[in-house]
């Protein structure tokens, strides 16, 4: 490992800065770029054990831990790739041993574990069977969840939510992400970010809530079943003009048809 680089310093504090789900994850974390610097600089060194590596938090790396070894590295090619990350100069900086700068991991005082760069170097660095060291970047507060928001900003509680009711409120937003009793680990250790926010219709009668709502769409089907005159309608052929388009001729009308012979 190297220490960072200014610029890579600018650029991992800059990300923190302008992540919002990041920094509702771990709010207030850094109160400006000097101290994001400090934290980075001197953030100790440490080896990740395979737990550890499996509860990292913003993180694909436990994916790939949990994967069989000849799986690992295609696994973590495709996610680096998704995440547009340049993996065949990772890789091959990993095989030559070229020094190259710790992905950066965040302890609350619970002692949870937070990714905040470096996720595709740990991830591919696992799949060639190496263990990276670290930075631990320790902090004194805990690593917050995920709520359930509305669109004019209050907080929802757990019993009027989606984790109890099995549905959630009318004019609700449903907000992704991992709490203690909506677990969505894909969401949170993809590093994904809600861009839209649906609000809820109202599922139960406004005056009687034990009264569900449903919406029905119908449709009618062709049955079968033709009305009385049908065939007469349809099979008339002065609907269609003097030409005789019937096919109710025989095997010698259509060779005379063919050769020119009919009159």
């Amino acid at each position: 490992m190297r220490p960072y680089k200014q610029s890579e310093l600018e650029q991992e504090v800059e990300e923190y800065h302008s992540n919002e789900y990041t920094k509702r994850r771990l709010p207030r974390m850094w109160k400006d770029k000097d101290d994001g610097y400090a934290d980075i600089k001197t953030a100790l060194y440490e080896f990740p054990s395979e737990e550890e590596l499996r509860s990292i938090e913003n993180s694909d790396v436990g994916d790939i831990v949990d994967l069989p070894p000849e799986d690992r590295m295609n696994r973590a090619i495709e996610l680096s790739r998704n995440y547009g990350k340049d993996y065949k100069r990772i890789i091959d900086g990993l095989k030559k041993q070229e020094k190259i700068p710790a992905p950066i991991v965040v302890k609350d005082s619970t002692g949870r574990l937070y990714l905040l760069g470096g996720n595709s170097r740990l991830m591919l660095g696992v799949a060639l069977g190496l263990n990276l060291p670290i930075k631990i970047i320790k902090w004194k507060k805990e690593i917050q969840e995920m709520v359930n928001e509305i669109s004019n900003g209050d907080l929802s509680t757990a019993d009027e939510g989606e984790p109890d009711t099995g549905f959630i409120p009318a004019g609700k937003t449903r907000m992704l992400g991992v709490g203690k009793l909506k677990p969505e680990p894909w969401y949170d250790k993809g590093g994904y970010q809600q861009l839209h926010f649906p609000k809820a219709d109202r599922i139960y009668d406004k005056k009687d809530k034990t009264t569900p709502q449903f919406q029905v769409i119908k449709k009618i089907k062709n049955t079968g079943t033709k009305y009385e005159g049908f065939q007469q309608d349809v099979g008339s052929w002065d609907k269609y003009g003097s030409t005789d388009y019937a096919t109710d001729f025989d095997y010698g009308d259509l060779v005379d048809f063919y050769t020119g012979d009919s009159k």
